[in-house]
């Protein structure tokens, strides 16, 4: 019920200003609603995108991601810069 208020208050002037440019009024609310919708939408896929991210990375642990930097630093070299020990 808030949040139905709450986006009622916020949608109220973009349908205003397209009635004000002569644009049916349910065709007003149709478009700012879909409009409102997809930027949420769009939010909400971006931080879920990041989250996921977020999520992959921190289920390896630090020996793992060790690892994966020096795999992806020079040949023979230790994430330290420290050179490794040959056997």
């Amino acid at each position: 019920m808030a949040l139905a208020l709450l986006l009622s208050f916020a949608l109220g002037p973009p349908v205003l200003l397209l009635r004000r440019w002569h644009v049916n009024r349910v065709l007003a609310v149709i478009v700012v609603v879909v409009l409102a919708f997809s930027v949420i939408v769009g939010i909400g896929a971006l931080i879920g995108g990041q989250l996921a991210h977020l999520a992959k990375n921190l289920s390896i642990g630090p020996a793992a991601r060790l690892l994966d930097v020096d795999r992806r630093g020079s040949a023979g070299s230790s994430p330290h810069g420290i050179p490794p020990a040959s056997a």
